[in-house]
């Protein structure tokens, strides 16, 4: 429940801003507000109304991603993977140079191809 806290208050607050204070804006202009106040005021709640929204939405959806045990779990299983493939081109660097080894005394005994 407390994950979708930020989600519900982001949520209230983009429509309380993006509609309500419009709508109240509107009123007062009807009864006798200036209209380019009102449209400034109206444009002021939009913006900060999609602004709330956006980045609240986006804190719901990051969350998961964020200190999460299972990316700490993963980073660990990626370290070890990493160290083993690592490893693994060492002994086959070490392959390699004693299979050139090989190669260069075939050649000086005179087995190698010409």
């Amino acid at each position: 429940m407390a994950k979708y806290g930020i989600f519900v208050v982001s949520a209230i607050l983009a429509i309380g801003l993006g509609l309500l204070v419009p709508l109240a804006v509107v009123y007062y202009m009807a009864h006798g507000l200036e209209v380019i106040a009102g449209v400034v005021v109206i444009l002021i709640a939009i913006i900060g109304g999609v602004s709330a929204g956006v980045v609240g939405m986006g804190l719901h959806f990051a969350g998961p991603f964020a200190d999460n045990e299972a990316v700490v779990e993963n980073e660990e299983k990626l370290k070890v993977l990493r160290a083993s493939h690592r490893a693994l081109l060492e002994q086959m660097d070490e392959q390699i140079s004693l299979l050139k080894e090989i190669r260069d005394n075939l050649k000086g005994a005179g087995g190698g191809a010409q």
